[in-house]
């Protein structure tokens, strides 16, 4: 039987998840409902169009949405995806770790951004941010009246590692949980240690890598060539090396001079070297 348009506006994955069907008494059932499990949680977005939501340009925010909809979202669906929930510039989706599944939620964000990016040159600026952790999914109500909602504190994770790719020329950021759960995704994919991300809800500090395989070419080539030298920069730095890292990442900015995360490691190593870090949290090139 053809599904109606309303009901494909019904999160259907989540209550499949929940195992809720379609068997309940709206007017007098009560629903409570809930699954906690491990999951990659990934937020993509466009920082363009969250910093620029008003009446004039909300029916072109619109359009721009909708195209990930249409062309970023399959992706994920594809690779074993769930959506989350819609925000001004993207959305937020999850992969169950179900290990029988072909669950891939970084080549999902590749293939998103390289569809994205076939359709306009609007989306270079699109951007990943994937971890792993607990997540609470749930549903309740009762008398007609119900709501699913999920709880996860690697939401937050995510939301900051997709809004500061950009900072650090990066499309797709990923945390060292994920790769914990999935040690293949290293061998799949190629990447680079960006460095540690302090976390304060956490109370934590995370590794962070730039996955470039879904960078363009340009980029995606730059840093292949400067992997090592990136790497060795990035391990002396977390060293407290500051001297020796500092002339790695001046080889990095002569071979890529667009190279942002680079230039922001050289100045922090200038600071360092005349004000030393008073804990191992000050070696984190981030702080949230």
């Amino acid at each position: 039987m053809k599904e109606s348009i309303r009901e494909q506006f019904i999160p259907k994955q989540k209550l499949d998840i929940l195992q809720i069907d379609g068997t309940y008494d709206q007017a007098k059932d009560k629903i409570k409902k809930l699954r906690h499990f491990d999951a990659t949680v990934v937020r993509m977005g466009l920082p363009e169009i969250e910093a620029g939501i008003d009446g004039e340009k909300a029916m072109r925010v619109f359009e721009q949405f909708a195209e990930q909809v249409e062309h970023a979202m399959p992706s994920f669906l594809e690779w074993g995806g769930v959506v989350d929930y819609y925000v001004e510039g993207g959305m937020q989706l999850f992969f169950m770790n179900d290990k029988a599944s072909n669950v891939d939620a970084v080549g999902a964000a590749i293939q998103a951004r390289e569809n994205l990016l076939k359709r306009d040159e609007l989306w270079k600026g699109i951007t990943f941010g994937l971890t792993y952790g607990s997540v609470i999914l749930g549903a309740l109500g009762g008398g007609g009246h119900y709501a699913v909602m999920t709880m996860s504190h690697e939401s937050s994770v995510s939301k900051y590692l997709q809004r500061s790719a950009a900072k650090y020329s990066a499309s797709i950021l990923v945390t060292e949980r994920l790769l914990e759960h999935d040690p293949t995704i290293m061998s799949k994919y190629t990447c680079r240690l960006l460095g540690k991300f302090y976390f304060n809800r956490l109370k934590k500090a995370l590794k962070v890598y730039d996955f470039y395989d879904g960078d363009k070419i340009d980029v995606r080539t730059a840093k292949r060539k400067t992997a090592l030298l990136f790497d060795k920069g990035v391990s002396l730095f977390l060293a407290g090396d500051f001297a020796q890292a500092r002339s790695y990442f001046i080889e990095v900015i002569k071979a890529n001079r667009m190279d942002k995360a680079a230039r922001i490691y050289l100045s922090l190593c200038d600071n360092f070297r005349e004000n030393p870090p008073e804990s191992p949290e000050a070696l984190c090139i981030e702080r949230v």
